[in-house]
């Protein structure tokens, strides 16, 4: 019905009087009365036609636009009356048994799935990652992949009280190591979240003199945080145990750690927010959290505040069951019976249902940035394509002195937007790290898996004047983003994306400042019947990729 009014009002209006005559043959009186005072207010058309944009073919497979379902919610297609149910659920676990609950820390944040313990509300991100980063005023991803670790991004100098956004001055703070206790720190008590230190955030190791009295404490508490307590032994060095901050004032004592992403600080401690600092200075620090249940940080806000919120049941995550085992078997935790488990949900997709759906793509997809493919599916172009993203408005004069380097602009022209970068959908060139810290990498970027990209014989390439502009560019991406973790000339982030089942055939990519096809870490890539020409420097480059077959492609010039 989306983008028909008068089919939705027919539809409506017939709606009203079956359920007129519904009412007047099975309900009794006191229920018509209570259900006068019930307004239900119709769709708001306009916002729905946005999100569900009217098709434009009669094959109902056939999508003009990408859909982007948030990450970790089920589908209300999976359960039609799921929003007719509601339940209630706490903000906090502060009465709360202990045991795995959903709670809704906020009336305007999402719910959020909990390890409830002794009061306190454990903070456990490989149950829903995406619920838990919608309270954390930044997220980004450090750590590489022996250690996946989250923590706030580099113009965030927040500690845990400012990180964690329900938290204000009345909120105290524990650990759990390996997630099963939330415990008061040994130096800083129900004050104390979890850190990590330089060698996970920073792109060269620094080791640091170790635990001394004598040391410039400037910028930090008391005491020198080399010799705070670290919960993990994988970054220790040295003689010293350190674990308990016995030796805090020995002189003497050695560094009881090199490097730590456990180490208990006040929930107070802020990162440096001085650039020359910043992993160039003496050790530094941020919030973290992790998926792997070795560390969680919990918190406990006062009794007063804790409330109560009706819920649909829609909006319950699902809880990942990655470590359903570990929680459910061997530490024979409680289990809400609310709790849905991945492992429960169909999720109603497979590889067959992917390739069936078609997604045309014209110029019109490329006007304003790169086309991230996110959804499994087939990709075909509709016509030839000439990509020169954000070209500016008003044609330059380059003969009258016109730059595009000029700073008269409130959006640097071919590159994201303030808008766009705000938005999340490119981020990076504002915050100096991230997948568009160098502008558009590619007009096509492929980030799932079981795609299709058919050209359709026609040709894709940069406008000449794009190409002259953005001098770091690949006509498809199979990924997020340029570069491996830690590699390239930027810091393009650390989340990589190692994709499987591409296909891409049958057509022209054409001028490239860069590469033709860029990708790394993908498998079972087919590449046939394509010519790719006018690249600067590659035809195709794949780094780390497997299961790779290139057939009848002519290369060049």
């Amino acid at each position: 019905l989306y983008g028909n009014q008068e089919r939705v009002a027919e539809h409506q209006k017939l709606m009203q009087t079956n359920l007129a005559s519904l009412h007047e043959n099975l309900l009794p009186q006191p229920y018509l009365e209570s259900a006068a005072r019930i307004s239900v207010p119709l769709p708001d058309m306009k916002r729905l036609n946005q999100q569900h944009p009217p098709a434009t073919a009669d094959d109902d497979d056939v999508q003009r636009k990408q859909v982007r379902p948030k990450k970790g919610m089920r589908d209300d297609d999976d359960e039609e009356d799921a929003t007719s149910s509601m339940v209630e659920l706490a903000s906090s676990c502060n009465t709360k048994p202990d045991g795995l609950w959903y709670i809704k820390p906020t009336a305007e944040g999402a719910v959020l799935p909990v390890v409830c313990q002794n009061g306190f509300t454990m903070l456990d991100a490989s149950l829903n990652f995406d619920s838990l980063a919608s309270y954390l005023t930044s997220v980004y991803q450090y750590g590489d992949s022996d250690k996946v670790i989250y923590g706030t991004d580099c113009g965030d100098s927040n500690g845990w009280r400012d990180w964690f956004t329900p938290a204000n001055l009345h909120t105290k703070f524990r650990v759990a190591r390996d997630c099963e206790s939330c415990e008061a720190g040994g130096i800083f008590g129900d004050n104390t979240g979890y850190y990590m230190t330089n060698g996970y955030f920073c792109p060269v190791m620094l080791d640091i003199d170790g635990c001394s009295a004598y040391k410039d404490l400037s910028g930090q508490m008391q005491p020198d945080v080399m010799c705070n307590i670290c919960d993990d032994t994988d970054g220790r060095c040295g003689a010293g145990d350190g674990r308990e901050g016995a030796s805090l004032f020995d002189t003497a004592h050695e560094a009881s750690w090199c490097d730590c992403w456990t180490l208990q600080l006040s929930a107070d401690h802020k990162t440096t927010d001085t650039h020359a600092e910043y992993c160039q200075d003496d050790l530094n620090w941020r919030p973290n959290v992790v998926l792997d249940r070795t560390q969680c940080t919990c918190y406990q806000p006062l009794d007063e505040e804790s409330m109560t919120y009706m819920v649909s049941t829609a909006e319950l995550p699902v809880v990942s069951a990655e470590y359903k085992s570990d929680i459910v078997d061997t530490l024979a935790m409680y289990v809400d019976d609310l709790i849905v488990w991945s492992d429960e949900v169909d999720s109603g997709t497979t590889k067959h249902d992917c390739h069936r759906r078609i997604t045309y793509l014209s110029q019109q997809d490329f006007l304003y940035g790169t086309y991230r493919i996110t959804e499994c599916g087939k990709y075909v172009l509709s016509e030839d394509i000439s990509v020169n993203f954000n070209a500016p408005e008003t044609k330059f004069s380059y003969e009258a002195g016109d730059s595009p380097n000029s700073y008269n602009f409130d959006d640097f022209p071919w590159y994201p937007t303030t808008a766009q970068q705000e938005s999340g959908l490119y981020f990076g060139v504002d915050a100096f790290w991230g997948s568009y810290s160098l502008g558009f990498p590619a007009a096509i970027t492929i980030e799932t898996r079981h795609v299709e990209l058919d050209l359709a014989g026609y040709t894709i390439e940069m406008d000449y004047e794009f190409y002259l502009q953005q001098r770091f560019f690949a006509i498809v991406l199979l990924s997020t983003k340029p570069f491996e973790a830690r590699q390239g000339p930027v810091d393009f982030g650390r989340d990589d994306v190692c994709n499987r089942d591409i296909a891409i055939y049958n057509g022209v990519l054409g001028r490239s400042s860069h590469h033709g096809i860029m990708g790394s870490c993908v498998r079972e890539v087919e590449i046939h019947d394509l010519v790719i020409r006018n690249f600067d420097t590659h035809g195709i480059q794949c780094n780390g990729c497997k299961q790779l077959t290139i057939e009848d492609v002519d290369i060049g010039p």
